[in-house]
């Protein structure tokens, strides 16, 4: 079942704000990203391009199989490349600027 709008802007600004306040290093700050958007699905979003961009950012956050008491996202962020790490980071920056498009006008 879909979140509502608030909910989703709420988890949105939660992963914008700790992929550009937050000092630690990239790939921590995407992990940070990944646990906020982890309660939402690609139902919460209308558009199928949305949605087909969500599902691909939940896939680059989760892919890389646990170890002991690690999660997903932490062995998926700790073992990203640099350029991995950077176009995860532009994906959901794509993804929030196409949920907020007014930021853009």
């Amino acid at each position: 079942m879909p979140q509502s709008d608030g909910y989703n802007c709420q988890k949105l600004r939660e992963g914008l704000d700790a992929l550009v306040l937050h000092d630690a290093p990239l790939r921590d700050r995407l992990e940070f990203v990944g646990v906020a958007l982890m309660t939402l699905g690609p139902d919460d979003f209308e558009a199928p391009a949305d949605q087909a961009l969500f599902e691909g950012l939940i896939t680059a956050l989760t892919h890389v199989e646990p170890e002991g008491e690690e999660g997903s996202i932490r062995a998926t962020t700790a073992a990203m490349s640099d350029e991995e790490a950077r176009s995860t980071a532009t994906t959901f920056l794509e993804l929030y600027h196409r949920y907020f498009p007014f930021l853009h006008e």
